[in-house]
């Protein structure tokens, strides 16, 4: 065991270095700071200064600013990364209550006005504009296209010119997300954080320790949600899908005939490929056990490995890389180590009807049996 934490460790020590020594890829930086970054829209900005302000809409987002240590330069974030209960939020919470972040709005139909509120409150309350024109404020959101062009075209050409609203519509795979977190740390911080090289340098140095491996069985495994009443599984697109072949999994469901996600016949699935499979469950699914039940019994009593995958795990931020770590321990629990959350698989129908029923019964005896020798 020493010998394997060992060698893991020299091989981690050693990719960290090798990643700090790796140039950016897509964005100049020079001496006198000016950045040149392209969002997930195709819009392409070149940057002089580092603003002051940011603003995040999307939780996945927000976490990232947050871990970017950015939070005490956050000035609006959208209602939803407030309402969610992830601890790495609380801070968050008790700055939005005390009125030092606005939090009114969302990417979404319904907040889209509010969001335009806040951002053009707190520009005034900072005195962030000059003239009609804000260059001290960068903007990240992440929503559907329709939502996206709404805002990009309503905060770059009305009330300010905001000059620097980044927008993604999709993040479909691990690598577009490192991107997305390069993106904001190089506009914020005008450096590349230590946290873009660890998730760079994760899918690397698994590989290298599956690759030095010989005759490594490379493990068959999957990701599967609940939407729209039935189950689906993810595809090539989905980040989640991404994620499992960083961290050295083969996605046995990706088909490019198909959307990103798709409903299968789970139990045909699994006879075509056998039960030595690990299945990645959604947390949208994992925490409904109604739902949940619909997958135990699609699964029929096999013995699978089951993975719930934390609600910022798959999304669009830093914690990702706990996730793809997380797959890698539970895939390969003879390479690495670490917490994994693995879920009870058993499935057994009716018991539960069965257990009430016997329970009723027995109380009905009781009662019986008490008002025939009261008389």
């Amino acid at each position: 065991m020493e010998s394997k934490v060992s060698s893991l460790a020299i091989a981690l020590v050693a990719c960290i270095l090798l990643g700090a020594m790796v140039p950016c890829l897509s964005e100049d930086v020079d001496a006198e700071y000016h950045l040149t970054v392209t969002d997930g829209m195709g819009h392409i900005y070149d940057l002089d200064r580092i603003p002051s302000k940011i603003v995040t809409i999307g939780s996945g987002l927000t976490a990232t600013a947050i871990e970017l240590d950015l939070l005490d330069r956050m000035i609006v974030c959208d209602r939803y990364s407030v309402l969610d209960n992830h601890e790495l939020f609380n801070d968050l919470r008790n700055k939005v209550n005390n009125d030092e972040i606005r939090a009114n709005g969302s990417a979404y139909s319904t907040g889209l006005e509010s969001i335009k509120i806040d951002i053009w409150t707190m520009t005034e309350e900072f005195d962030l504009a000059e003239g009609k024109d804000v260059y001290d404020v960068a903007i990240f959101i992440t929503g559907l296209p329709t939502s996206l062009n709404f805002l990009y075209e309503d905060l770059t050409n009305s009330r300010y010119n905001y000059k620097y609203v980044f927008c993604w519509d999709d993040i479909d795979s691990y690598d577009s997300l490192v991107d997305l977190v390069r993106t904001m740390s190089l506009v914020m911080k005008g450096e590349v954080d230590e946290h873009v090289t660890q998730m760079t340098e994760i899918p690397t140095f698994i590989d290298t320790i599956l690759s030095a491996t010989p005759d490594l069985k490379v493990r068959d495994a999957f990701y599967v949600t609940y939407s729209g009443g039935e189950l689906k599984v993810g595809n090539e697109g989905s980040l989640a899908n991404s994620m499992i072949s960083a961290a050295g999994g083969h996605s046995i469901t990706t088909d490019t005939s198909k959307a990103k996600t798709y409903a299968i016949n789970i139990p045909r699935l699994l006879e075509d490929h056998g039960s030595d499979v690990v299945i990645f469950v959604d947390n949208v699914l994992a925490s409904n056990e109604s739902n949940m039940d619909v997958l135990r019994k699609a699964l029929g009593g096999r013995d699978v490995t089951l993975v719930r995958l934390d609600p910022l795990w798959n999304n669009y931020c830093v914690e990702s890389m706990n996730g793809v770590w997380a797959m890698a321990c539970a895939m390969y629990p003879d390479h690495f180590e670490g917490e994994v959350p693995f879920m009870d698989n058993d499935y057994e129908e009716d018991t539960g009807i069965y257990i009430i029923a016997g329970l009723v019964g027995a109380a009905m005896i009781a009662v019986l049996a008490f008002l025939y020798f009261k008389t």
